[in-house]
């Protein structure tokens, strides 16, 4: 499985993508959205577990690690008061 390096809309105003994808564990993260907007990330395992959260104003993205948890398939979700987009990402050894 490979997944292409996309860009996702958050509501009107924002965008999202992550790379590479898949990777070892990992990612960066790029949000684009207005300065003031609060984003919080989730990170969602196959079964439904939060491994990773984050929360702030005008968060930019940078470094996703998730090298400590098992390899597979995770949902990254990312939300803010305009809208919420999901993105599948692949940890493999």
């Amino acid at each position: 499985v490979n997944f292409t390096t996309n860009v996702y809309m958050i509501g009107a105003n924002g965008s999202a993508g992550i790379f590479p994808n898949p990777s070892s564990g990992n990612f960066t993260l790029a949000i684009k959205v207005p300065s003031s907007t609060d984003v919080k990330v989730e990170i969602v395992n196959a079964l439904g577990q939060i491994v990773y959260h984050e929360m702030r104003a005008g968060f930019a993205g940078g470094q996703i690690p998730l090298s400590v948890n098992a390899p597979g398939i995770y949902t990254v979700k990312i939300s803010t008061a305009d809208g919420m987009t999901t993105i599948p990402v692949m940890v493999r050894n």
